[in-house]
């Protein structure tokens, strides 16, 4: 019984390998003959490279593209410049792809005047032709045209993600291949060839994977399909006389497609509250909260952005519990990260098992970050500092050099690459040590003299004078650090180093000057009034449920019948200086990249933007993060 198992499934696995996608399979004749191409070089590749039920499982992949490329040849960017552009689409919407760990996608773009044409190889090889190319680009601008692209290429890589020509290369191996003993039942269930509904449904499938791919990827999903009429689908079958790729009885109609495709998108629309939420909350200091709505989303639309944020939290997280053993070490370097940069470094290596284990998930999540996104410096700037943090510093002087490829002056970049290269010397000899040091410090002034407001620079240059003994010049460093950042842990650590003491400040008053639209607490019916004009989303995460509501001026979070957060429009007229005249310092501020800062205090949070009080946040839960006083 093993043995014909074995001899079945041995050849099944094999042609697999070498069989491509179902419904872009290229042809080899039972004697081997490769099918000559047509004299009509204009005709269509879609009737040269027919599928065939006697199809030879004889012929590898190589042979496949050796065909292709001896009949319709290997189209270069000195022939035709829109070949780079391409394949620049290609290598970022296979960054954001899911894989097989059998196959390695790669793109070959073949020289063919004919008609518009796609396919994948089970090798990992996607073909698409030079007239697909041209349609992608034709009537459009160039953000168009790549969206376009790279739909289609997702798509591709989508069926190669999911294995869909598993089931012919079974089927036709099996007919090969076929015990003389196998049982008639199994031998009717292999040779059945594939339900056209089903493969109708795979293709809806690549469809929605294609889209988020290319979306992950940084491209427009509104490019193929939008709710004004757009339909890419269409536009290639009118174009193409509706007898290839988009139109064939494999394919669901056009119509039918697009429709889908916009039902997917507005999902995907909706399900970014999950996200929102999950930044507000980390905003917050409520990370295990944040962690939830963050991993939420990322099931649905795991994107570079995402995997960033949830490798953040698990950064505070491992930051929270090494703060129980030694606050010193925290605070002994001001490492750069992009989401938070309040967020806290460490040199050393934690001892518990807690900080180790929330550290390993943030650097895998970092890592996952930069494989969605080759050129997505925010992740690689967070990598260097958990690598620093865990006491690997070759490994994020490698990160930094390769983040520096991408913007070679950015002074977080540079930043965290001075510190990394000052802590890597304590293995180096005494000789090379101060070579070491005076690298570090040039460039931390470098940093100082291009953005002069940016205090990780200040403080850091000031820690490593300190511990080299320069103290006038780090006491000098110190000071100019202090009038950028006065408030929290690093200002609290400075001035130590000074000799100074920055009083805790006790917040005049407890909770924000205009009053919630809605109150805090347990929900009742006199909340459920005040809600049900608003629209609501429902949150069912697997820890909690509740709902998001929110109107034009206001936003209700209730978690398991408590109003955990509001949000709404600020009032009155208030500058940064005037919250915190009136308020005193923060517990911590917040800055995205986009320049918006958040102030957060014990009960409130406010927005900044342009220097103005946009919107108050109203929350009671303690926060998860270590006092900062």
């Amino acid at each position: 019984m093993r043995k014909w198992i074995f001899a079945l499934f041995v050849p099944m696995i094999f042609a697999m390998i070498i069989t491509g996608c179902t419904h872009r399979p290229v042809p080899v004749n039972q004697d081997n003959e490769k099918p000559k191409p047509k004299q009509d070089s204009s005709s269509s590749l879609q009737a040269d490279i027919e599928p065939s039920e006697s199809m030879s499982f004889t012929a590898s992949h190589g042979e496949h593209l050796r065909w292709l490329l001896k009949n319709f040849g290997s189209l270069s960017a000195e022939e035709k410049p829109l070949v780079t552009r391409v394949e620049n689409v290609f290598e970022r919407v296979l960054a954001a792809a899911d894989r097989r760990g059998n196959r390695l996608p790669k793109l070959l773009i073949i020289r063919k005047a004919g008609d518009p044409w796609v396919m994948c190889l089970a090798d990992g090889t996607v073909v698409i032709t030079q007239k697909a190319l041209d349609l992608c680009y034709q009537d459009a601008d160039e953000n168009m045209g790549d969206a376009r692209a790279a739909f289609i290429l997702g798509h591709e890589l989508a069926h190669l993600a999911n294995d869909d020509f598993w089931n012919l290369a079974v089927s036709q191996a099996f007919q090969r291949f076929i015990p003389a003993n196998a049982s008639q039942n199994l031998k009717d269930m292999l040779s059945k060839s594939e339900d056209m509904e089903i493969r109708r449904k795979k293709e809806l499938q690549a469809d929605d994977y294609g889209m988020l791919y290319a979306a992950m990827a940084g491209y427009d999903p509104k490019a193929i399909a939008d709710m004004k009429g757009k339909n890419f689908f269409r536009e290639w079958t009118v174009r193409t006389g509706g007898d290839i790729a988009y139109s064939d009885e494999t394919h669901p109609d056009p119509d039918d497609r697009a429709l889908f495709l916009l039902s997917k998108m507005n999902a995907v629309k909706d399900d970014l509250i999950l996200f929102d939420l999950g930044v507000r909350l980390y905003q917050l200091g409520m990370y295990k909260d944040a962690l939830g709505f963050l991993e939420a989303f990322q099931r649905k639309f795991p994107c570079r952005e995402v995997f960033g944020n949830v490798g953040m939290v698990h950064f505070q997280l491992a930051m929270n519990e090494l703060s129980r053993s030694s606050s010193i070490r925290v605070y002994r370097y001001k490492l750069s990260t992009v989401f938070d940069t309040e967020t806290r470094a460490k040199t050393f290596r934690g001892g518990s098992g807690a900080f180790e284990n929330s550290m390993r998930a943030a650097i895998r999540a970092f890592r996952d970050a930069c494989e969605k996104d080759l050129s997505y410096l925010p992740a690689r700037v967070n990598l260097s500092s958990a690598l620093i943090m865990t006491a690997e510093y070759s490994q994020a002087l490698a990160v930094l050099d390769e983040a520096l490829k991408l913007r070679e002056d950015d002074p977080a970049v540079l930043n965290n690459r001075a510190v990394a290269f000052y802590l890597n010397s304590e293995k180096k000899r005494d000789l090379m040590k101060a070579a070491i040091y005076e690298e570090s410090i040039d460039v931390l002034k470098h940093v100082i003299e291009k953005n002069p407001e940016f205090s990780d620079a200040y403080y850091n240059l000031g820690r490593i004078l300190s511990e080299l003994g320069e103290e006038p010049a780090a006491r000098e460093v110190w000071e100019k650090f202090l009038r950028i950042e006065s408030a929290g842990g690093y200002a609290q650590a400075a001035a130590k180093s000074l000799g100074k003491e920055i009083k805790d400040q006790t917040l005049p008053p407890k909770i924000f000057g205009e009053s919630p639209p809605v109150r805090l607490g347990g929900f009742d019916t006199l909340i459920e009034e005040q809600l049900k004009s608003l629209s609501a989303h429902r949150l069912e995460l697997e820890s909690v449920s509740g709902a998001y509501y929110f109107g034009e001026n206001f936003r209700v979070l209730v978690l398991e019948n408590e109003v955990e957060l509001v949000e709404s429009s600020v009032r009155q007229k208030m500058s940064r200086e005037d919250m915190i005249s009136k308020y005193g310092d923060p517990v911590r501020i917040f800055s995205d990249i986009s320049g918006k800062k958040v102030l957060v205090y014990e009960k409130f949070a406010v927005d900044i933007e342009n220097n103005a009080a946009s919107r108050v946040l109203y929350f009671d839960k303690e926060p998860e993060v270590r006092s900062e006083k």
